[in-house]
């Protein structure tokens, strides 16, 4: 964003309104005065969206809703040095008219107020006004190079929103007396098209066995170590070797998820209604809506085609197993629309915190009185002195592995089936972290964590209530090998 002239400088685009590929650049030019107004550059992928605003006589405003609903608004603000009573008085007819339309609002720009003095008159009955409506001011130092607070940023409601704002810093730049206000916000909803939280993920195609073990090389001999120090070069190696064939690329969450059903040759023909619909409104020709109406015709019949042979296989596919059977069928004939649980840090405490209570509570529910034997009576039932475990061959680590079930935990350095795929070449390094951690008798710190992951004891169970979790425990690989 930029307010007034930048010193004599102007942002430049191309035809398309672009100052590059995806940023592009929206104005609102100032007419019949001096300067060029104000303007946004915003990333494309952005959902932006721009109310139109009732024309200003004094200040140049331009407001925009950001995310898929418009949850956020932002409202661009330029006040002129002079005519500060009637510029401040329109501003407030402006937020009045857009602080309804948003349950976020960043109101920001240079209203030329030396906010760091003690404000008399007309600006501080706009203070006082803005806080009178929850918007706050946040402090932003000084903006300017004379050491005043100009550029400002107020926030609707921050304590009670979803609204978080970070850190502000204003930064000295060389082609305006105003600093670069910096700042970061952030929403509980996502902001880009069909994008949500990134996940890092690891593409499957990319992860060759034989590729993994070429760049992971020979591990290091393992004598004389710690069970500790084997299990953090073991993660060490195996994480560079997967960056190097697999590296981690973001992933968007909350895609739209396709139906089950839906084939590649379905995808070909709704191709295939599309492009016949954008001919015919070019042509409006009676042999192209022909074509049209063929084409929607067959492909609604291939719809119809492949949900019964989905279906179908779904249900032969557990007619062997009743338990499987009865749920699939009610999956079929009325899946259960269930409302999503709050993905954030609060609904997670909250999760744990219930589920520490109610360890908490069964704890205190046993009886401290317990029987307890005598130690000579003790000694006399077990004469014999176990003291060490026994150290396992190579053979009996390979077969361990391939009976445990590949489940990865998201603290393990890489996918369970990789490790199973190419426990050959890895089952010496394997059988040196297993036979060191039953030769100390200690499990290392890293396989004591788990994550977890709470479920629905039933779908129709309502979500909002934590009562009607499970949780269940998703321990690292090597911690189960060694169980």
């Amino acid at each position: 964003m930029y307010y007034g002239d930048l010193a004599g400088r102007s942002l430049c685009s191309n035809s398309r309104g672009h100052v590059s590929a995806r940023f592009p650049l929206r104005t609102a030019a100032r007419v019949g005065r001096r300067g060029r107004g104000v303007a946004v550059i915003y990333r494309e992928s952005l959902v932006f969206a721009r109310p139109p605003l009732h024309r200003t006589q004094f200040v140049d405003c331009m407001y925009w809703r950001l995310g898929p609903k418009g949850s956020l608004g932002i409202l661009l603000v330029y006040c002129p040095p002079r005519c500060t009573a009637d510029s401040l008085a329109e501003v407030l007819e402006v937020v009045s008219a857009v602080r309804a339309l948003s349950p976020e609002l960043l109101v920001l720009g240079d209203f030329n107020l030396h906010a760091e003095a003690a404000l008399i008159g007309a600006p501080r009955d706009f203070l006082e006004t803005m806080a009178s409506w929850e918007l706050y001011l946040s402090n932003t130092g000084p903006t300017h190079v004379a050491g005043h607070a100009l550029d400002l940023v107020f926030v609707l409601g921050e304590e009670r929103s979803g609204l978080k704002l970070g850190v502000i810093l204003a930064t000295p730049v060389s082609w305006s007396d105003h600093y670069l206000v910096n700042m970061d916000f952030s929403l509980p909803c996502p902001l880009h098209r069909g994008e949500g939280p990134i996940k890092m993920v690891r593409p499957r195609r990319l992860m060759d066995p034989d590729g993994f073990l070429t760049v992971l090389g020979e591990l290091e001999p393992a004598e004389g170590r710690l069970v500790e120090t084997l299990v953090k070069e073991w993660n060490v190696g195996i994480i560079r070797a997967l960056d190097r064939v697999a590296p981690k690329r973001p992933l968007p969450l909350n895609r739209t998820q396709l139906a089950p059903w839906y084939t590649p040759r379905l995808r070909s023909l709704r191709q295939e209604v599309r492009r016949l619909e954008r001919r015919w409104r070019k042509s409006r020709s009676e042999d192209v809506r022909t074509q049209v109406r063929a084409a929607v015709a067959a492909y609604q019949v291939a719809i119809k085609v492949g949900k019964k042979a989905f279906f179908a296989a779904s249900i032969a596919s557990a007619e062997c197993c009743p338990r499987r059977l009865f749920q699939v069928v009610p999956s079929l004939v009325g899946p259960v629309a269930q409302e999503p649980l709050e993905q954030s840090k609060a609904s997670c405490d909250l999760l744990a915190k219930h589920f520490a209570d109610k360890i908490e509570h069964l704890r205190s529910s046993i009886p401290c009185a317990v029987d307890t034997v005598d130690e000579p009576e003790l000694a006399s039932c077990m004469p014999v002195n176990w003291d060490r475990f026994r150290l396992l061959p190579s053979e009996e680590v390979d077969k361990v592995l391939s009976s445990v079930k590949p489940t990865t935990c998201l603290t393990d350095p890489c996918p369970s089936w990789l490790l199973v795929s190419c426990r050959e070449k890895l089952g010496e390094g394997i059988k040196a972290v297993v036979n060191a951690s039953l030769k100390e008798g200690v499990m290392p710190s890293a396989f004591k964590e788990a994550i977890v992951k709470p479920i629905l004891k039933k779908p129709s169970l309502d979500p909002q209530v934590f009562d009607n979790f499970r949780p269940i425990s998703n321990l690292p690989f090597l911690g189960k090998v060694i169980e």
